[in-house]
């Protein structure tokens, strides 16, 4: 349990390194378009950077205390479906609000990307 649980913590320090290449994504969108991608989507910067971030330290803790199953590629692309939900909804539900989200959209877009994400991931490695 020890084991899972500082896995996790590892995992959701990496989310935090991934989501902040998209806080820079958004901060440079911001700085050359200004605010109307965002309020578009009826959102600010702030809640676009805070569902990245929250999505990203949410995935990784995933991804960190499951990563014993990713061994293989089926359990690696379980892991990342499980990790990609999480980061649909974050997303989804700064877009939306969290009683508005699409949860079947996000559990399909979950679905394509994990199984992407592990397939691309585990190739790169080997």
């Amino acid at each position: 349990m020890r084991d899972a649980l500082e896995r996790a913590r590892s995992g959701a320090l990496y989310g935090v390194l991934f989501s902040f290449f998209y806080d820079v994504y958004a901060i440079g969108l911001f700085i050359t378009r200004g605010s109307a991608p965002f309020k578009r989507d009826g959102i600010t910067i702030w809640v676009a950077i805070a569902a990245y971030t929250i999505g990203g330290v949410l995935a990784g803790g995933v991804v960190g205390a499951l990563l014993p199953l990713s061994r293989s590629r089926v359990g690696a692309a379980f892991v990342y479906s499980i990790a990609a939900f999480f980061v649909w909804v974050a997303i989804g539900s700064a877009s939306d609000g969290m009683h508005n989200v699409n949860w079947l959209l996000c559990g399909i877009l979950a679905i394509v990307t994990g199984i992407f994400g592990a397939f691309a991931w585990r190739n790169l490695l080997s």
